[in-house]
This record gives C-alpha cells, structure tokens and sequence, in this order.
C-alpha cells in the first residue's frame, strides 16, 4: 500500500529531481505498440507533421510549374451556343407629365362630399336594381307563406343609402348579433337604428343585397369572381377619373398569413 508522503517530502523531491519516473515505472517499453502518452504517440505525431509538409512542398511545386493558361479566369461554356454580349441597351426614359391629386373636386369640404365622388348615383342605382331582382328571385323559390320575403316592397335610393349608413356603423359599435341593435334594454339603446329602419326591413334588405344576378342553368360565368365583377371594375373606373396617383407606386400585400385554398390564386 502506497504511504502518504507530507509537504516536506514533496518538497525534497522536487529539489532532488526524484520526481522524474522512468519508462519502465510506468510499464512501457520503447519498443511497445500501445499508443498513449509514449514515444510511440510522438512517432504518429511526427509522420502526420512530415506528410502535411510533403503536401505544402507538392503545392508549392505544382503552382511554380503552372503557365499563365493556367492561372487564366475560367471560360464559361455554353451548350446552347449563346452568344453573350456586353453590350447594353439603352432603356427609354418615360417622361410623367400628369398632375398628381384630385380630377374632380367635391362640392364641399365634409367627409360625405367626398364620399360622393367615389359612390356616386350610379352605383346607388345599381345596388336597388339588383337588390329588387334577386328579392323576386328569392320570393319565387320560397316555400314558406310566413317568411318575411312575402312582403317584400321594393327599395329605392334613399333607403339604400339609409341601410349602408346603418350597416356602417355597426362596424363602429361591435355587438354580437345584429338583432341586439334594435333592443329597448338600457343596456343596447340605439336610437339611430331604430328611428331608421326596422328591425325586420333591415335584415330583409341584407338579404337581398347582390351585385350580380345568378346565371342560367345554360349560362357558364366568364369569371370566378361574377359575383362582384361590376362592383369592382366601377371602383376601379371611378379611381381612374376621380383621382392621379404619383409616378411611383408600391403594391401592398396582405399583413395575415393565409394557409387555404384560393383555387384561381
């Protein structure tokens, strides 16, 4: 069993030298094959060092032995036989001569005056000509003789406008369904929508709101978006005569992530 040895012994040792163990202490030969800490270890170290040396000098050799063909950029190849040109053509810069801003000027200065230029009469009489077909559409097609379509009454203009000014504002007051906005209760006490139109009348005319009729069973749509073609070519005629944008011009793109199936995308 090994003894312990105190500081003082250790110190001795370390003075004297006696602390240097021989090969044979540690149960190594010189001529054994066990690799470690041995001078066979210094052996594979030495043969690693002499091959990266040999690899330098190669390289070192191999690049004095290289001609300036060599040393050329590479040829790009072609299999198609393109003939690549450096010439550059000249791209024709297209004067913008047009007056930024409004067109046609609104009669006043309120948020309405300029809501009128872009929703004018025109399409107000659009909204009531397709709301009273599909409302006699509707009608045909119900079974029920209670249902509130029976008593259907054509609209006009201005209860059109009464009914998108309504439909507005529920975007402004957020409330769960839309019959809540006609309660009495203190709690859901509107006036506006009911000193404007009826509960029933309003949901009546949500029903019937179209932008195109439906076609035939022998008709074929020319579009996937039919149903709001009109709708959407009238805004971008309108824009166009209501309002110049700057020259330059940046397309938003959509903020929310969409992972569903848009089929004409």
């Amino acid at each position: 069993m090994a003894s312990i040895l105190t500081d003082e012994e250790i110190l001795n040792m370390i003075n004297n030298g006696d602390f240097l163990m021989s090969d044979e202490e540690f149960d190594l030969n010189s001529g054994s094959d066990n690799l470690g800490e041995g001078d066979s270890g210094d052996d594979d170290y030495d043969k690693n060092n002499t091959a990266e040396q040999n690899i330098v000098d190669g390289q070192e050799q191999s690049s004095e032995s290289l001609t300036e063909t060599d040393l050329a950029p590479p040829q790009i190849s072609c299999e198609n036989n393109y003939n690549w040109s450096t010439f550059r053509p000249q791209v024709k810069d297209i004067p913008f001569s047009e007056t930024l801003g409004l067109k046609i000027f609104p009669k006043g200065n309120d948020p309405i005056d300029y809501f009128d230029l872009f929703v004018t009469n025109t399409f107000w009489e659009f909204l009531v000509e397709e709301a009273n077909s599909y409302a006699v559409e509707v009608f045909l097609n119900s079974d029920r003789t209670n249902s509130r379509i029976s008593n259907w009454k054509n609209t006009d203009v201005v209860e059109m406008k009464k009914f998108i000014a309504l439909l507005f504002h529920t975007g402004t007051i957020h409330i769960n369904r839309l019959e809540d906005y006609w309660k009495t209760n203190e709690l859901f006490n509107f006036h506006i929508f009911r000193n404007t139109m009826s509960r029933n009348r309003f949901m009546l005319l949500l029903r019937v709101l179209d932008f195109c009729k439906n076609p035939g069973q022998n008709d074929r749509p020319t579009s996937r978006l039919y149903k709001i073609d009109k709708m959407t070519n009238y805004f971008n005629k309108t824009m166009e005569e209501v309002y110049q944008p700057s020259k330059n011009l940046s397309i938003d793109d959509s903020m929310v992530l969409f992972r569903g199936r848009l089929i004409f995308r």
